[in-house]
């Protein structure tokens, strides 16, 4: 509907040795598309995976036992207990069984630094919303993502004040350091911020930064005391950043 005509695709397009036509147009694409979104191009379950096992070919009841079994259990590259599937909206809950916002009686900044702590929640302010915000929403991590790059802002202000008034070349080197990391900081975040879902390991790859820190093994995204740190104690109580009032 868009073009006005059917798409053409060449099904028989089937060479995928590094450097023909389909790696060259899908390496392409995935280029365009992490440029374009910031996140990698992937379609969990739908990527390649190499040829299926000779029984897919016969029609015998081994092949039919074998569909059942990939039905019944699902592809190789999906996984039960690989993290939520979608983010959680802020009237329902999030794959842990907590809900996904819980409002504050108050929402003046002086009342909402007192409250307490909340695991796995981050205490800010979402459009007309003021309270804790689930890390599986959205509203969560465009909050740490704000408040990261407030950080930013104060960091390159401070750091080109030291420049210009001669600030030792230790402290400079520091404020430097501090900069960098929370430069790698935001690529993490604002990855995350345009991921399909809270969980998977996403964005582009960059060897200033431990993926390690970030991202268990099977996915479930991590939040380091770095990155609390830099957020300003993101996980509410103590610290609440454009709260009104």
């Amino acid at each position: 509907a868009i073009m006005g005509l059917t798409l053409h695709h060449d099904d028989s397009l089937n060479d995928r040795t590094e450097g023909g036509i389909l790696d060259t147009s899908y390496q392409g694409t995935k280029q365009i598309w992490l440029e374009e979104y910031g996140v990698e191009y992937h379609v969990e379950g739908g990527m390649y995976r190499g040829e299926p096992p000779p029984a897919y070919f016969s029609k015998t009841p081994a092949y039919h036992q074998l569909t059942a079994a990939v039905v019944e259990m699902g592809a190789s590259s999906t996984c039960p207990n690989d993290g939520p599937k979608q983010w959680a909206l802020l009237n329902g809950l999030a794959s842990d069984g907590q809900r996904a916002f819980i409002p504050t009686n108050t929402r003046h900044q002086r009342d909402l630094v007192a409250l307490p702590m909340r695991e796995n929640y981050v205490l800010g302010k979402s459009n007309n919303d003021v309270g804790y915000f689930h890390l599986e929403t959205e509203e969560a991590q465009t909050i740490l993502c704000d408040r990261l790059e407030g950080r930013i802002g104060k960091l390159e202000s401070d750091l080109a004040m030291s420049r210009c008034c001669c600030g030792s070349p230790g402290s400079i080197a520091i404020k430097e350091r501090k900069l960098r990391e929370a430069h790698d900081l935001a690529k993490v975040m604002k990855a995350r911020q345009y991921a399909i879902r809270p969980a998977g390991v996403v964005g582009a790859r960059n060897n200033s930064i431990d993926m390690k820190n970030f991202y268990s093994d099977d996915g479930v995204w991590l939040y380091p005391t770095l990155l609390w740190n830099s957020c300003g104690g993101a996980c509410g109580g103590g610290v609440v950043s454009n709260a009104g009032g």
